[in-house]
């Protein structure tokens, strides 16, 4: 599986979620998101500290924060971009509905 990692220009009237986690193990893990339109100009973001998880959950993390981020900004049509070649089989997977109950019972 190839992962592009650069910035990729959407088509005009859509956003680019861009997302990112790390982790040193045991010690702290983040994530981050920022929004962009179709012009590369920035809508929106932010990072937050997680506390102790494995980098593929702060991944995880970030690409559900930033499409609960989306959502409440009223973005309808969103093209998402993450490093983690992981993360992109398991949101592309058909157990992403489970994992989504999963979080929105860890969030809430």
């Amino acid at each position: 599986m190839e992962v592009d990692i650069a910035w990729q220009q959407p088509e005009a009237g859509w956003v680019v979620l861009n997302t990112d986690g790390t982790s040193k193990m045991d010690v702290a893990a983040g994530c981050g998101e920022l929004l962009r339109n179709s012009h590369g100009q920035w809508i929106g973001g932010f990072s937050r500290h997680l506390g102790i998880y494995r980098a593929y959950l702060a991944e995880l993390w970030g690409v559900f924060d930033g499409l609960r981020f989306a959502w409440e900004s009223g973005i309808t049509k969103l093209k998402v971009q993450v490093d983690s070649p992981v993360v992109v089989y398991t949101l592309n997977s058909s157990n992403i509905g489970n994992l989504w109950k999963k979080y929105y019972n860890i969030a809430n």
